[in-house]
């Protein structure tokens, strides 16, 4: 199966492959103290992500450093007469500017993921959040995309996911 994608730098092809020879894999890892590593979500100014050893890893600003750039950009767009040449290459910029974000995200969680897997550990716990419920504002977007997340599982980790216990 095959996937023919153009984001605004270029076209892409995306090739699925299924191979029966390779084997299912199974976890035989029993979690214990010395090979799990807790992880919480910390959203306090500079940290994002704090550890059960005592770790906290900064978070990355991608979309407040180019806050600036991306408006200017939007303006000046806004003031061209739709259609005209200059407003589409005002979109393309803009769209660039976008992706360049997107793309710091996701190279800063697959960053975080590697690093975490480095300390050794085989069993990763985190809380189910729902981070959509910690917007500040009105409008609730909810947060389909996470890169961390799917970066430990890449990563090659074995990845349990723990929530509290619901009391009955």
């Amino acid at each position: 199966m095959s996937l023919l994608v153009q984001p605004t730098d270029g076209w892409y092809i995306n090739l699925r492959l299924q191979d029966d020879s390779i084997p299912d894999f199974k976890s035989n890892i029993v979690p214990s103290w010395n090979n799990s590593l807790g992880m919480d979500a910390v959203l306090h100014e500079n940290d994002y992500l704090a550890t059960s050893e005592g770790v906290k890893l900064p978070s990355l600003k991608s979309f407040r450093k180019s806050q600036s750039k991306l408006a200017s950009v939007s303006k000046h767009k806004a003031a061209r007469k739709k259609g005209s040449k200059q407003r589409r290459k005002l979109a393309l910029r803009e769209a660039r500017l976008h992706q360049q974000i997107a793309r710091a995200r996701k190279d800063h969680a697959y960053n975080t993921a590697h690093a975490l897997l480095k300390t050794g550990k085989k069993v990763f716990f985190h809380e189910k959040l729902n981070l959509a419920g910690f917007s500040v504002s009105y409008m609730k977007v909810p947060v389909t995309r996470n890169y961390f997340f799917a970066a430990m599982l890449l990563a090659g980790a074995a990845y349990l996911i723990f929530s509290e216990a619901k009391t009955q």
